[in-house]
């Protein structure tokens, strides 16, 4: 019977507190939500906005703060995007970006900028009643990544740059042969389509084509070739008489 009592004074009092934010002179308006032992109700004037929860089981009115959190996660992915919470502290959490590795938060407060680590526990300044939006800017490094080049006949210098920065994949030459282009794999049926460097590192397959000639253009390689023969017997017959002839005056 005691217990039931002081559950009803503690609802009494609750309701005589909230009935006097209520007619105090300059409020504007008066919100609540109910907890399963607690009501909640937002008390604004033309000067402050504060939230107040009171205890309908007893004990005294405690004031909290609600804290509004957004994670900006800057060309990112993050779970949870935002926050809202009236505990006095949360755990950051760690979000993703393609080509890019995460530093930490980034939070400004009174013109003093803060950084916290992914996983860190942030533990907010006020707990005044207030409303507080917070932002969290996520800081990033970008990644360099490297594509290998392979072939058993034409040595080519890797590529390192960074996540997204133009590539030019480079054309060697081998004699007797063709170069077909880069293939993603060693069988050679994937064709490397790549204007840009990626988001992890690969290795590229060199393809080629054994040149091949038909009997005309056996004919005119050959006619080239006794062309220059025939144009070099004259200066040879003559470098050998002139060696003759030097080695007689001696």
């Amino acid at each position: 019977m005691k217990k039931r009592t002081n559950y009803f004074y503690s609802l009494f009092f609750a309701l005589l507190l909230l009935t006097s934010f209520v007619f105090v002179g300059g409020v504007n308006f008066l919100t609540t939500q109910s907890y399963a032992e607690s009501i909640k109700f937002t008390y604004s004037d033309d000067s402050s906005s504060k939230n107040y929860l009171i205890s309908v089981v007893g004990g005294d009115p405690i004031v909290v703060s609600e804290y509004n959190v957004t994670f900006n996660s800057r060309g990112g992915t993050c779970s949870p995007s935002s926050i809202e919470t009236t505990d006095a502290s949360i755990t950051l959490p760690t979000p993703t970006r393609t080509g890019y590795t995460f530093i930490c938060w980034s939070v400004t407060i009174s013109d003093a900028t803060e950084l916290y680590q992914a996983g860190e526990t942030y533990t907010f300044q006020s707990n005044d009643g207030g409303i507080y939006n917070i932002t969290m800017n996520a800081m990033w490094e970008i990644n360099e990544y490297t594509i290998s080049f392979e072939d058993d006949y034409v040595n080519v210098d890797a590529l390192t740059q960074n996540y997204g920065s133009t590539v030019t994949l480079p054309n060697p030459t081998r004699d007797g042969y063709t170069f077909n282009g880069w293939y993603l794999d060693e069988e050679l049926t994937q064709v490397a389509d790549i204007s840009a460097m990626g988001s992890e590192d690969i290795t590229l397959y060199a393809g080629w084509t054994q040149n091949t000639y038909n009997n005309a253009t056996l004919l005119i390689i050959l006619g080239i070739g006794v062309l220059v023969l025939i144009g070099a017997v004259p200066v040879v017959l003559l470098a050998i008489k002139k060696s003759k002839e030097k080695t007689a005056k001696k």
